[in-house]
């Protein structure tokens, strides 16, 4: 079962739906907290399943669930607390790729992640994320966005909803910034913030992010260096 419950009346129609999930990173993740919180967005439903992610939290004296839907202007955002459940998650993905077009949206962007390692085994200095976006997309769109190389691929839920979009002739884009795998990335989420602030006209800041990021790398470059002194302290020994 998939079932999308709207709590207050909303013209979908004309709509840009926007998702990001949990993979590489977290980033897309991030991002969608990100903008629900800077943007104020309202929320305005949820989504059911049969096997619902057994975990709540409250926020701003509200219970947050698993999967909700967020309205700011004309945008609708999709937030999820953890993935779906293995068995549910094509329908998941499928079925809410099938209500963004039948509910006529204008187009779709989803946020992931590339392993940053990749980008660094290849010694590149281009942009810091790539894009995978529809055919439909590129008929209505004249923006020049760096696409992913040949031999890499999309994944989990974002590879899902742009699967059903192409399949179905709906423009959509996922942007794929350059993300740690070991670990949470908010720069890499800054990224995502910076690609739609342009493509959707926005302003939303990304202060916060950055200085998450300094705050995560300044502690790992701690830990290094703290493992590091141990080790030469440990040879030192040795000798």
């Amino acid at each position: 079962m998939l079932e999308i419950k709207l709590t207050e009346k909303t013209d979908l129609q004309g709509k840009t739906f926007v998702a990001g999930f949990h993979g590489i990173g977290f980033v897309g993740y991030i991002t969608i907290k990100h903008l629900i919180k800077q943007l104020q967005a309202k929320r305005i439903g949820f989504i059911i399943t049969d096997s619902m992610p057994p975990i709540v939290s409250m926020e701003n004296e509200r219970m947050r669930l698993p999967f909700e839907l967020y309205l700011h202007n004309d945008i609708i955002l999709l937030y999820t607390e953890s993935l779906p459940s293995t068995k549910e998650l094509h329908r998941f993905s499928i079925g809410i790729a099938e209500w963004v077009v039948k509910a006529n949206f204008d187009k779709g962007v989803l946020i992931g992640g590339l392993d940053s390692a990749y980008l660094e085994e290849r010694n590149s200095q281009n942009a810091a994320f790539r894009t995978v976006y529809t055919h439909s997309y590129r008929k209505t769109s004249d923006s020049n966005v760096p696409l992913l190389e040949n031999g890499l691929f999309v994944v989990g839920p974002v590879a899902l909803f742009m699967l059903q979009f192409e399949i179905t002739d709906f423009p959509a884009i996922a942007v794929l910034p350059y993300a740690s795998r070991d670990r949470v990335d908010p720069r890499a989420a800054s990224v995502a913030i910076n690609f739609i602030n342009q493509e959707l006209g926005l302003n939303v800041s990304i202060d916060e992010l950055v200085s998450d990021a300094q705050k995560i790398e300044a502690e790992t470059l701690r830990h290094a260096q703290a493992q590091m002194n141990t080790l030469n302290e440990s040879t030192q020994y040795i000798k």
